[in-house]
């Protein structure tokens, strides 16, 4: 079977988003097709210098969020 190998199944694998048979058939043809590789290795390159998101909610937020969840969860028998 012949796979086409688009720069979105390379970001969806860079990202661990495919199959396990697409991550099977994108790893053997990243092995064997030097084009591939090249494009696999600069959109690899441009993800790693994407800045890294961090995510620090307020404490208020986070208060907020669990009284919610308290006054809205269901008892169990």
């Amino acid at each position: 079977m012949k796979h086409s190998f688009t720069p979105s199944l390379l970001i969806r694998f860079i990202y661990d988003e495919v199959s396990t048979s697409e991550r099977l058939a994108v790893m053997e043809a990243l092995r064997t097709n030097a084009q591939l590789r090249k494009t696999y290795n600069e959109l690899k390159a441009a993800h790693n210098n994407l800045p890294q998101a961090k995510f620090n909610a307020p404490t208020s937020a986070l208060d907020n969020i669990l009284k919610y969840s308290e006054s809205t969860a269901v008892e169990r028998c």
